[in-house]
C-alpha cells in the first residue's frame, strides 16, 4: 500500500526553493501575508543601497549607523510604494496582452521574488558596515580596485541574487496568468518602463538632496 502524500496548501522558503511553480500557483490564490510585507521592505531597502553605489558623494565622514538606519526607513518606504505602483501597472499590462491576474496575486509574485534580495542586504550592508565611509564615497569600480576581494565575497553573489530574483520574477508571473515564459519577460519589460521613469525620479531626488 502507497503512502498517501499530501500536496502543499501553503507557500514556504522551503517550497519556493525546491519547486517555485508550486508555490506562486499557491500564492495565487492567496491574499499578500505579513511576510510578503516584510519582503517588499528587503527589496526596498536592497534597491537604496544599489542607489547608494550609483551616487557617488564627496569624501566625506559619515556616521555609518545613522545612515544604515536612514537606509532601512526610506528603503521600507520606497519598496511599499514601489510595490502597489508596480503591481497595478502590471495588471493592466497583463490584461493588454489578454491575460487576467488581480493586483494582489501580482504583489504575491513581487513579494516572494524578493527572496534572493535578503542574501543580497546581507551582503552589501556587510560591506557598509566593513569599509565605512567609502561605500558612499566611491562608485563600484573605485570599490572593486580598492577591495579586489569584493568581487567574489560581494559583487558575484550580489549579481547571482539579482539573475535568481529576476528568475523567479518570471516565473511567478507565468504561474499566476497562464502566460508562457516568453510573454511574462514582455509583460515585465513593459511594466519596467515607467517604472524606471519613477526610479530615475528618485534618484535625482536623491541627488539634490544630497548635494
Amino acid at each position: 500500500m502507497k503512502d498517501h502524500i499530501e500536496e502543499p496548501t501553503s507557500p514556504s522558503l522551503f517550497l519556493l526553493l525546491r519547486e517555485p511553480r508550486v508555490a506562486f500557483r499557491l500564492l495565487g490564490t492567496q491574499s499578500p501575508s505579513s511576510v510578503a510585507f516584510g519582503l517588499v521592505a528587503v527589496w526596498g531597502i536592497e534597491r537604496n543601497l544599489r542607489n547608494k553605489l550609483k551616487v557617488r558623494l564627496e569624501p566625506t565622514t559619515v556616521d555609518v549607523l545613522w545612515d544604515i538606519m536612514g537606509v532601512l526607513t526610506n528603503g521600507i518606504v520606497f519598496g511599499l510604494s514601489m510595490w502597489f505602483v508596480s503591481s497595478w501597472v502590471c495588471e493592466r499590462v497583463v490584461r493588454l496582452l489578454g491575460h487576467q491576474a488581480t493586483s494582489s496575486q501580482i504583489r504575491n509574485v513581487m513579494a516572494w521574488s524578493s527572496v534572493p534580495k535578503l542574501v543580497s542586504v546581507v551582503l552589501l550592508l556587510g560591506f557598509y558596515i566593513t569599509i565605512g565611509d567609502d561605500f558612499v564615497s566611491m562608485d563600484q569600480r573605485q570599490l572593486i580596485t580598492k577591495y579586489p576581494a569584493s568581487i567574489l565575497a560581494v559583487f558575484l553573489p550580489w549579481g547571482g541574487c539579482s539573475v535568481w530574483y529576476t528568475a523567479l520574477l518570471v516565473i511567478g508571473l507565468s504561474e499566476v496568468t497562464s502566460m508562457s515564459i516568453g510573454k511574462s519577460i514582455v509583460a515585465w519589460l513593459l511594466t519596467a518602463v515607467p517604472i524606471i521613469i519613477l526610479l530615475i525620479l528618485y534618484l535625482v531626488i536623491m541627488v539634490s538632496a544630497l548635494g
